[in-house]
């Protein structure tokens, strides 16, 4: 009979390995598999109204219900052709995204236009609740983008993480230079989809 005594811990891994495996092998396994556990495949769709291009919606799904998700939102009028679909992403349970725009797109919001960082949406994904959001967006300069057919912008979707960086330190040229890291939060951008706004035609 083996009895293992675990005291004051969360969970425990056990691995089996062959004899050749060292311990330190062993341990960073077990860190990679730790660390993989919480991380889901999604994709971002964005997808604007059929009947009125300015509606619009963001949900963030999990790979394996995209296209059900996909199905579900043509079938509430919603055209997937616009926007799109994001590629494959590799995002953890609870992460928090942030969604921005780019170009000559903004959120209309209050019959004005909000398009600053400071206001920018905040979604967290999760692969067992529903995280989606329907907004109304509007072109910011009606006098821009004049070579094309429709007014263009992005909707963005950045999110954090957690960096290592490396700082020297020459307190004395005689003396070998202190090198200290720290860890960090970064932004980064995770992708960005196409927004299409039609020009109003007006004839005398």
């Amino acid at each position: 009979m083996i009895v293992y005594v675990v005291p004051f811990l969360t969970r425990f891994l056990v691995l089996r390995t062959s004899p050749r495996c060292t311990s330190a092998v062993a341990e960073h396994m077990g860190e990679l598999i730790t660390a993989s556990l919480p991380s889901r495949l999604a994709h971002i769709i964005v997808c604007q109204h059929s009947s009125d291009p300015s509606r619009c919606v963001v949900q963030c799904s999990p790979a394996h219900r995209t296209e059900r998700h996909q199905r579900n939102l043509q079938e509430e009028g919603f055209d997937s052709s616009t926007g799109g679909l994001s590629p494959e992403l590799d995002l953890r349970e609870g992460q928090e995204l942030t969604v921005r725009f780019r170009g000559n797109v903004g959120v209309a919001t209050n019959d004005r236009v909000d398009h600053t960082s400071t206001q920018a949406k905040k979604m967290a994904f999760n692969s067992h609740i529903k995280a989606r959001w329907d907004f109304e967006v509007c072109v910011l300069d009606s006098f821009a983008q004049k070579s094309l057919e429709c007014f263009r912008g992005f909707c963005q979707f950045y999110s954090s993480r957690t960096v290592t960086r490396t700082k020297t330190l020459q307190e004395d040229n005689n003396r070998k230079p202190l090198i200290l890291t720290e860890e960090v939060e970064e932004e980064y951008l995770l992708c960005e989809l196409l927004l299409n706004l039609p020009k109003v035609r007006l004839h005398p």
